[in-house]
């Protein structure tokens, strides 16, 4: 008993949430934001494929005009001024690099709110932005793994605190994405390697340039093919972007509510 004739009350209970806890309205916050980005995403895919389109359909002219250089109707400098890069070739960087920074964020932002619910597992929140820098960089190893484990930590149908999370299978768009965005791009740059394919047309001197043009004739087929899979890629990131948004979406969704 104290002076004033009574206990003290017992200090308040640690009302703090458990480790790996999240709450509900975390996460659909959590949720309206990647939605968010998903949008985007996809916007930035749409004007992608159809400035790729436009550049495809472009292609038969551009081979044409580098036949008649060959032949010599036209000058060098006739020729570079028909197949400089146009408005259109540079606006097309514009939505490519706009996709790159958001699908990293919108990546990030599933990974966390995983990490949150205490869904660890090997690639953590920062592999969603670093992967895509790390070797093998071209084929793009690390992402497709991030981009696997994100699948399966977003397993709606296995509790908080179960790991066999683990153990859940992949949708198979991943693989079908890695082909064409990964792989498709790297077996396509080999050929143009070894085809001697310029990069560029123009050079120093009128044969550089004619050069360029005769191997830019001769390997129009990768040209086209490099075209055909740019438009395949995109519509694959479409598809994940848009299963694996609906996937965190439904996780989020059967999150605990916090008690009072």
């Amino acid at each position: 008993m104290s002076d004033a004739g009574f206990d003290p009350p017992p200090p308040p209970p640690d009302l703090a949430p458990p480790p790996g806890y999240v709450g509900y309205t975390s996460g659909r916050d959590s949720a309206r934001t990647i939605v968010t980005l998903r949008n985007v995403i996809l916007l930035s895919l749409v004007v992608l494929a159809i400035i790729t389109a436009i550049q495809l359909a472009r292609t038969p002219d551009l081979i044409d005009t580098s036949r008649d250089l060959i032949a010599g109707r036209i000058t060098v400098d006739q020729y570079e001024d028909d197949v400089a890069p146009g408005a259109l070739s540079i606006a097309g960087q514009i939505p490519s690099i706009a996709c790159i920074v958001l699908s990293m964020i919108w990546l990030y932002r599933q990974i966390r709110a995983h990490v949150a619910a205490g869904r660890r597992g090997t690639w953590g929140p920062g592999w969603a932005i670093g992967g895509w820098f790390l070797p093998p960089l071209v084929l793009y190893i690390i992402p497709l793994l991030v981009l696997r484990e994100t699948w399966k930590a977003a397993d709606a149908d296995v509790p908080i605190g179960d790991d066999a999370w683990k153990t859940s299978g992949v949708h198979p768009i991943l693989w079908v994405w890695w082909v064409l965005y990964g792989l498709a791009p790297a077996v396509l740059a080999v050929l143009s390697f070894a085809g001697g394919l310029s990069v560029q047309v123009g050079g120093v001197g009128n044969e550089s340039t004619v050069e360029a043009a005769r191997d830019f004739v001769d390997h129009a087929a990768l040209t086209y093919a490099q075209s055909v899979v740019t438009l395949l890629g995109a519509a694959a990131w479409a598809a994940v972007v848009y299963l694996w948004t609906a996937r965190h979406v439904e996780f989020a969704q059967r999150l605990p509510a916090p008690t009072a």
